[in-house]
């Protein structure tokens, strides 16, 4: 981040505002709402809006001021927005973590809401462009929203997006294994969890050991 970006952060920050989104896109006799968090920033009225999609973790100010994405918004003369991902943040759609809550945590609700916060986008700005981004997890939601939703999206930047799930995914535990090593003392972080985990697997083999987790989860 350089001295101008830094200096719009602090004396010119983006203005969070909060979008009405429904609990469940898939059922029609689920009325609920919910208040989810975003931001905008740049020309208050403009015919191209550049989307952020947040991912497993808050939006952030610093990412509408700072990053490649915001000099494309400028060289197109588009506004900024970034949505943030349902239990995210502060955007609770619900009042727990129950399990019956988890129940709305998908992939697909994800994209619904982000097709859901577009269509009144583009009716509030006026506008008849639209470009999506993300990256990681955001970035397959960006890639898929473009697929699923192409009506709505001219383009989508996705960066480093796991578009070809694998179940038993090793790499990248591989990859999270060596991070870890990273901090002192080595292999420290990295044993934790190997036990933790061997725990876990053996609390699984018995209805009791299942039963003691599932309280824990609820």
């Amino acid at each position: 981040m350089n001295a101008d970006q830094l200096w719009q952060l602090l004396f010119d920050p983006p203005n969070a505002q909060w979008f009405e989104q429904r609990l469940d896109h898939f059922n029609s006799t689920d009325s609920r709402t919910w208040k989810q968090k975003y931001f905008q920033a740049g020309p208050a009225s403009s015919q191209t809006l550049f989307v952020l999609i947040g991912g497993e973790s808050s939006i952030s100010e610093g990412w509408m001021v700072s990053g490649q994405w915001t000099e494309y918004a400028k060289e197109q003369n588009a506004a900024r927005l970034q949505l943030e991902h349902w239990f995210y943040g502060d955007s609770h759609p619900t009042r727990d973590l129950s399990v019956d809550s988890f129940q709305y945590l998908s992939s697909e609700q994800a994209l619904a809401d982000l097709a859901n916060f577009i269509t009144a986008m583009k009716k509030q700005f006026e506008a008849s462009k639209v470009i999506v981004l993300g990256g990681s997890y955001s970035g397959a939601l960006a890639a898929w929203f473009r697929l699923k939703y192409p009506y709505l999206v001219d383009a989508a930047v996705a960066s480093s997006a796991p578009v070809l799930a694998q179940v038993d995914f090793k790499d990248y535990l591989e990859v999270v294994a060596q991070s870890l090593n990273t901090f002192k003392p080595v292999n420290a972080c990295d044993n934790a969890i190997s036990v933790a985990n061997a725990a876990l697997k053996e609390k699984l083999k018995t209805p009791k050991g299942r039963k003691d987790l599932k309280k824990k989860f609820e």
